[in-house]
């Protein structure tokens, strides 16, 4: 899997706004979501597709991969990473 170059990550830009608009979560490098430090999501690409990766607040929770270019799993990406977020902050 391979960053993503600015043309790619313009393409998502709805999307990291919608992950930065996330109470805690900032992007840290472009494509690259951390929460209170911690790694989060990170987008990524192979040479056909562009996924995000969601990684868990452990190694007990899995990582997630989504395919960006499927509309419904951008929703359930932006939906789970609040979830995770917040439990976070629960914890």
């Amino acid at each position: 899997m391979g960053v993503l170059d600015a043309q790619t990550l313009a393409r998502f830009a709805t999307l990291r706004r919608q992950l930065r608009d996330i109470a805690g979560v900032v992007e840290s490098r472009p494509g690259v979501f951390s929460c209170s430090g911690v790694p989060l999501i990170e987008l990524v690409s192979n040479a056909e597709k562009v996924f995000a990766e969601l990684r868990g607040a452990g190694s007990s929770v899995p990582l997630i991969r989504f395919d960006l270019d499927d509309p419904l799993a951008v929703r359930k990406l932006v939906d789970e990473a609040r979830r995770r977020v917040a439990r976070q902050g629960d914890e």
